[in-house]
């Protein structure tokens, strides 16, 4: 069934099966967001651990740079 078939038959369909599908989507973007996020904090971790040049700053980050001294 193409796309075009498909949003053609949800249109048909009653407003309560429709908000049904869409939230059935929405979940599913939302499971297919985090595991996308989770799978790039995982890669960038190793960037992390070992790429000093991502990290150089870290240790300034509490300096309240923006206060007079």
């Amino acid at each position: 069934m193409s796309k075009e078939e498909i949003l053609n038959e949800i249109s048909l369909m009653s407003f309560d099966d429709r908000k049904e599908i869409i939230q059935f989507a929405m979940k599913s973007l939302e499971r297919d967001s985090n595991a996308e996020m989770k799978d790039a904090v995982e890669e960038m971790l190793v960037e992390y651990k070992t790429n000093k040049e991502l990290t150089a700053f870290t240790s300034i980050d509490f300096d309240r740079f923006y206060e007079a001294k």
